[in-house]
Protein backbone atom coordinates (compact mmCIF):
# COMPACT_ATOMS: atom_id res chain seq x y z
CA UNK A 1 0.00 0.00 0.00
CA UNK A 2 1.81 3.11 -1.20
CA UNK A 3 -0.74 5.58 0.12
CA UNK A 4 -0.55 6.98 3.63
CA UNK A 5 -4.32 6.99 4.02
CA UNK A 6 -6.25 3.88 5.01
CA UNK A 7 -9.95 3.13 5.30
CA UNK A 8 -9.98 0.64 8.15
CA UNK A 9 -12.78 -1.67 9.26
CA UNK A 10 -12.09 -3.75 12.36
CA UNK A 11 -13.48 -4.58 15.79
CA UNK A 12 -11.98 -2.80 18.78
CA UNK A 13 -12.68 -4.84 21.90
CA UNK A 14 -11.05 -7.32 24.35
CA UNK A 15 -11.71 -10.39 22.17
CA UNK A 16 -9.23 -11.89 19.69
CA UNK A 17 -10.20 -9.91 16.61
CA UNK A 18 -10.69 -6.80 18.75
CA UNK A 19 -7.21 -6.93 20.25
CA UNK A 20 -5.75 -7.48 16.79
CA UNK A 21 -7.82 -4.62 15.40
CA UNK A 22 -6.63 -2.23 18.09
CA UNK A 23 -2.97 -3.26 17.88
CA UNK A 24 -2.97 -2.79 14.11
CA UNK A 25 -4.67 0.59 14.44
CA UNK A 26 -2.09 1.81 16.95
CA UNK A 27 0.78 0.58 14.78
CA UNK A 28 -0.67 2.21 11.66
CA UNK A 29 -0.88 5.50 13.55
CA UNK A 30 2.66 5.00 14.85
CA UNK A 31 3.83 4.55 11.24
CA UNK A 32 2.25 7.85 10.23
CA UNK A 33 -0.78 6.43 8.41
CA UNK A 34 -3.91 8.60 8.35
CA UNK A 35 -6.41 5.96 9.48
CA UNK A 36 -10.15 6.37 9.01
CA UNK A 37 -11.79 3.83 11.32
CA UNK A 38 -15.17 2.15 10.91
CA UNK A 39 -15.44 -0.07 14.01
CA UNK A 40 -17.13 -3.44 13.67
CA UNK A 41 -19.42 -3.72 16.67
CA UNK A 42 -19.21 -1.78 19.91
CA UNK A 43 -15.88 -0.14 20.80
CA UNK A 44 -14.30 -1.33 24.05
CA UNK A 45 -10.75 -0.33 24.90
CA UNK A 46 -8.66 1.02 27.77
CA UNK A 47 -8.92 4.73 28.61
CA UNK A 48 -5.41 5.45 27.34
CA UNK A 49 -6.34 4.17 23.87
CA UNK A 50 -9.73 5.86 23.62
CA UNK A 51 -8.49 9.27 22.34
CA UNK A 52 -6.66 7.72 19.37
CA UNK A 53 -9.55 5.42 18.56
CA UNK A 54 -12.04 8.28 18.71
CA UNK A 55 -9.79 10.47 16.55
CA UNK A 56 -9.67 7.75 13.88
CA UNK A 57 -13.46 7.47 13.99
CA UNK A 58 -14.03 11.25 13.88
CA UNK A 59 -11.67 11.70 10.93
CA UNK A 60 -13.96 9.70 8.62
CA UNK A 61 -15.71 12.84 7.40
CA UNK A 62 -12.88 13.48 4.92
CA UNK A 63 -12.04 9.89 3.99
CA UNK A 64 -10.58 9.26 0.53
CA UNK A 65 -12.76 6.92 -1.58
CA UNK A 66 -9.69 5.86 -3.59
CA UNK A 67 -7.67 4.81 -0.52
CA UNK A 68 -7.32 1.09 0.20
CA UNK A 69 -9.96 -0.45 2.45
CA UNK A 70 -8.73 -3.01 4.98
CA UNK A 71 -11.29 -5.24 6.72
CA UNK A 72 -10.02 -7.35 9.63
CA UNK A 73 -12.76 -9.92 10.10
CA UNK A 74 -13.94 -13.49 9.47
CA UNK A 75 -13.55 -15.10 6.04
CA UNK A 76 -17.31 -15.54 5.79
CA UNK A 77 -18.01 -11.78 6.11
CA UNK A 78 -15.49 -9.75 4.10
CA UNK A 79 -17.65 -8.08 1.47
CA UNK A 80 -18.42 -4.80 3.25
CA UNK A 81 -15.77 -2.18 2.48
CA UNK A 82 -15.38 1.58 2.19
CA UNK A 83 -14.64 3.38 -1.07
CA UNK A 84 -13.42 2.24 -4.46
CA UNK A 85 -9.79 1.58 -3.58
CA UNK A 86 -8.29 -1.87 -3.22
CA UNK A 87 -10.36 -4.11 -0.99
CA UNK A 88 -8.09 -5.95 1.41
CA UNK A 89 -9.38 -8.76 3.63
CA UNK A 90 -7.53 -9.94 6.73
CA UNK A 91 -9.27 -13.08 8.06
CA UNK A 92 -7.83 -15.04 10.98
CA UNK A 93 -8.93 -18.67 11.01
CA UNK A 94 -8.11 -22.03 12.56
CA UNK A 95 -9.93 -24.53 10.34
CA UNK A 96 -8.48 -26.01 7.15
CA UNK A 97 -11.72 -26.24 5.12
CA UNK A 98 -13.73 -23.38 3.63
CA UNK A 99 -17.28 -23.45 2.35
CA UNK A 100 -18.14 -22.17 -1.11
CA UNK A 101 -19.67 -19.08 0.51
CA UNK A 102 -16.40 -18.37 2.31
CA UNK A 103 -14.41 -18.79 -0.90
CA UNK A 104 -16.82 -16.44 -2.64
CA UNK A 105 -16.09 -13.78 -0.01
CA UNK A 106 -12.33 -14.34 -0.35
CA UNK A 107 -12.44 -14.20 -4.16
CA UNK A 108 -14.03 -10.76 -3.89
CA UNK A 109 -10.88 -9.30 -2.30
CA UNK A 110 -8.13 -7.58 -4.31
CA UNK A 111 -5.64 -8.65 -1.64
CA UNK A 112 -5.91 -11.22 1.17
CA UNK A 113 -3.68 -10.93 4.24
CA UNK A 114 -3.08 -13.98 6.41
CA UNK A 115 -1.01 -14.62 9.53
CA UNK A 116 1.13 -17.54 8.36
CA UNK A 117 2.34 -19.65 5.45
CA UNK A 118 -0.01 -22.37 6.71
CA UNK A 119 -2.97 -20.00 6.38
CA UNK A 120 -1.87 -18.97 2.88
CA UNK A 121 -1.75 -22.62 1.86
CA UNK A 122 -5.28 -23.18 3.20
CA UNK A 123 -6.64 -20.26 1.19
CA UNK A 124 -4.99 -21.42 -2.04
CA UNK A 125 -5.96 -25.06 -1.50
CA UNK A 126 -9.61 -24.29 -0.85
CA UNK A 127 -9.97 -21.46 -3.37
CA UNK A 128 -7.60 -22.33 -6.27
CA UNK A 129 -9.04 -19.53 -8.44
CA UNK A 130 -7.32 -16.95 -6.22
CA UNK A 131 -3.90 -15.97 -7.63
CA UNK A 132 -1.05 -16.88 -5.30
CA UNK A 133 0.39 -13.35 -5.42
CA UNK A 134 -2.91 -11.96 -4.05
CA UNK A 135 -2.38 -13.76 -0.73
CA UNK A 136 0.26 -12.09 1.46
CA UNK A 137 1.61 -13.42 4.75
CA UNK A 138 1.62 -10.77 7.51
CA UNK A 139 2.69 -12.25 10.87
CA UNK A 140 1.07 -10.34 13.71
CA UNK A 141 4.11 -10.51 15.97
CA UNK A 142 4.55 -10.95 19.71
CA UNK A 143 4.99 -8.55 22.62
CA UNK A 144 8.52 -9.53 23.59
CA UNK A 145 8.38 -7.63 26.86
CA UNK A 146 5.66 -10.03 28.01
CA UNK A 147 6.31 -13.24 26.04
CA UNK A 148 9.96 -14.30 26.11
CA UNK A 149 12.14 -17.33 26.80
CA UNK A 150 13.78 -15.94 29.96
CA UNK A 151 10.81 -16.41 32.27
CA UNK A 152 12.74 -18.79 34.50
CA UNK A 153 11.74 -22.21 35.74
CA UNK A 154 8.99 -22.34 38.39
CA UNK A 155 9.95 -23.78 41.75
CA UNK A 156 7.66 -26.78 41.42
CA UNK A 157 9.11 -27.62 37.96
CA UNK A 158 5.65 -27.90 36.41
CA UNK A 159 4.95 -26.81 32.86
CA UNK A 160 1.51 -25.27 32.40
CA UNK A 161 -0.28 -25.04 29.06
CA UNK A 162 -2.97 -22.34 29.07
CA UNK A 163 -5.73 -22.45 26.45
CA UNK A 164 -7.68 -19.20 26.07
CA UNK A 165 -10.63 -18.74 23.74
CA UNK A 166 -14.40 -19.09 23.84
CA UNK A 167 -15.80 -22.64 23.60
CA UNK A 168 -16.25 -23.66 19.97
CA UNK A 169 -15.18 -26.36 17.55
CA UNK A 170 -13.07 -24.07 15.38
CA UNK A 171 -10.71 -23.56 18.30
CA UNK A 172 -10.23 -27.30 18.71
CA UNK A 173 -11.77 -27.61 22.14
CA UNK A 174 -13.29 -30.96 21.25
CA UNK A 175 -9.85 -32.46 20.54
CA UNK A 176 -7.28 -30.49 22.57
CA UNK A 177 -7.56 -32.82 25.54
CA UNK A 178 -6.97 -35.80 23.23
CA UNK A 179 -3.80 -34.19 21.86
CA UNK A 180 -2.62 -33.43 25.39
CA UNK A 181 -3.25 -37.03 26.43
CA UNK A 182 -1.26 -38.36 23.47
CA UNK A 183 1.66 -35.98 24.07
CA UNK A 184 2.10 -36.70 27.78
CA UNK A 185 1.68 -39.47 30.33
CA UNK A 186 0.52 -39.32 33.97
CA UNK A 187 4.10 -39.13 35.24
CA UNK A 188 4.90 -35.91 33.33
CA UNK A 189 4.77 -32.75 35.43
CA UNK A 190 2.53 -30.90 33.03
CA UNK A 191 -0.95 -29.47 33.34
CA UNK A 192 -3.56 -28.06 30.98
CA UNK A 193 -5.52 -25.01 32.09
CA UNK A 194 -8.61 -23.98 30.15
CA UNK A 195 -10.03 -20.44 30.22
CA UNK A 196 -12.87 -20.70 27.73
CA UNK A 197 -16.11 -18.99 28.73
CA UNK A 198 -18.23 -18.18 25.67
CA UNK A 199 -20.52 -15.16 26.20
CA UNK A 200 -22.24 -15.75 22.84
CA UNK A 201 -23.90 -19.05 23.72
CA UNK A 202 -26.45 -19.96 26.37
CA UNK A 203 -25.43 -20.69 29.94
CA UNK A 204 -26.52 -24.31 29.45
CA UNK A 205 -24.32 -24.75 26.35
CA UNK A 206 -21.40 -23.09 28.11
CA UNK A 207 -21.73 -25.58 30.99
CA UNK A 208 -22.06 -28.46 28.52
CA UNK A 209 -18.72 -27.61 26.98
Amino acid sequence: MSTKTLNYLAPINPLGYGVTGLNLLLEFINQGVDVKLWPIGRVECSPDCQPLVQLAIDSRHDYQPSAPSLRVWHQFDLAQHVGSGKHVGFPIFELDKFTEDECHELRGMDVILVCSEWAKGIVLENCPEIPQFNVIVVPLGVDREFFHENVGVPDDRWTTFLNVGKWEYRKGHDIIWKAFEKAFNPQDRVRLWMMNHNPFISEEDDKAW
